[in-house]
């Protein structure tokens, strides 16, 4: 059922995305038909991607958080608060894990419908490239993904100097959902214009440049590390064995995706005339997958962290939208445009369930063993 469910929301993305349903050219008679047609659709399509993300119930991440949930696993309280807090409180009042992951989906699932709103992008046109590999990754990496459907929606504060204080307040507050988040304080330096912008986007390349030619040379570990984690964190702490591990080259892989999708969204922005809203937003995303590269010394040490690469991606796909929406009769840019981001979900798709892991493991829990989201007792420990 659900791999048809897939299938049937990926053609209709496809076709929307084609032939899309144009209300504002539409006489009167027929506005408000189209209207609801293309509402019907979208919140359709919504629909069918909530329940295709949390129909996972056997994937082992999954597992691991069940385990986690029902504190069958010790774990570090010193970190990750507001999590805690939340699946302790949900438990209290006798929550399931499943049906507490199910409402924190919805929550930030609502927040990611909000950010491609305030894109102006049809949502159906950014799950053509989201629903074909990574709505499986989301969908067991399930607090990364509901950070990154919050982050989404903070990013558009950047446009405003007077968020500067609320963007720090949010990204401290995802951070205790999930530790990697404090990286994305870096984006702070998006605050800045014009030319400081630039000046700081060219430094954190350039230094990411510098560390990641001392990472090589330290075989693949970044120099003081492990130091600096043995001083600020315990020894049973899971960051401190992330220190102590080496990675081979698994890690060029998705900085060369991550590459190529940066060249492309550059490429099509600067042929393509965008109002001076889209444009700062567009700017925004190619700034925060440039920040992404602050990580990039972390995956040659650990591929764990590789999926900040990939959120850089999801944010990527809202900013190729706002650029399709422009291109209006420009028939070229966008046969560019969707054939390079077809290439990218490709790649990713290929190094998810390839090389990262396995079809089985990754689509699987979905496609061939997912669990309807009102089923309360298929899979759950008690």
């Amino acid at each position: 059922m659900f791999f048809f469910l897939w299938i049937f929301a990926i053609i209709v993305c496809f076709v929307i995305t084609l032939f899309p349903i144009r209300v504002e050219d539409s006489i009167n008679k027929q506005k408000d038909v189209l209207f609801f047609v293309e509402k019907f659709v979208e919140y359709l399509l919504i629909a069918c991607t909530y329940v295709l993300i949390v129909s996972n119930r056997t994937q082992p991440d999954i597992i691991n958080y069940q385990y986690g949930y029902i504190g069958a696993i010790s774990l570090d309280s010193s970190r990750e608060i507001l999590y805690k807090f939340l699946s302790s409180t949900s438990y209290n009042i006798g929550l399931n894990f499943f049906q507490f992951r199910n409402v924190l989906v919805l929550l930030s699932g609502v927040c990611f419908i909000f950010a491609m709103k305030m894109a102006n992008v049809k949502i159906s046109s950014v799950l053509l490239f989201y629903l074909p590999v990574v709505m499986f990754m989301d969908s067991s990496q399930f607090r990364n993904s509901i950070c990154l459907y919050v982050l989404l929606l903070a990013v558009h504060l950047l446009n405003d100097s007077k968020n500067f204080i609320f963007f720090i307040v949010v990204v401290l507050i995802l951070s205790q959902i999930h530790s990697a988040y404090i990286v994305y304080l870096i984006l702070l330096g998006l605050f800045l214009r014009d030319q400081k912008r630039k000046y700081f986007l060219c430094g954190i390349f350039g230094v990411s440049l510098i560390v990641c030619a001392l990472t090589f040379m330290n075989g693949n570990r970044v120099p003081f590390v492990n130091d600096f984690f043995a001083f600020f964190l315990s020894s049973s702490d899971e960051r401190v064995l992330y220190a102590l591990s080496t990675g081979r080259f698994g890690f060029l892989y998705p900085l060369g995706v991550h590459s190529i999708t940066l060249v492309l969204l550059l490429f099509l922005k600067g042929r393509t005339c965008l109002a001076n809203r889209d444009d700062f937003f567009v700017k925004c995303m190619i700034g925060l997958m440039t920040c992404s590269y602050v990580i990039v010394p972390f995956i040659m040490m650990n591929m764990n962290y590789y999926r900040i690469i990939r959120n850089a991606y999801v944010a990527s796909l809202i900013a190729f939208m706002v650029i399709y929406r422009e291109q209006k009769n420009d028939v070229l840019g966008k046969i560019m445009l969707l054939g390079g981001l077809a290439m990218v979900t490709g790649l990713w798709g290929f190094f998810e369930m390839g090389i990262y892991d396995s079809i089985d493991v990754i689509a699987n829990p979905i496609l061939k063993d997912g669990v309807w989201f009102l089923d309360n007792e298929t899979g759950v420990l008690r």
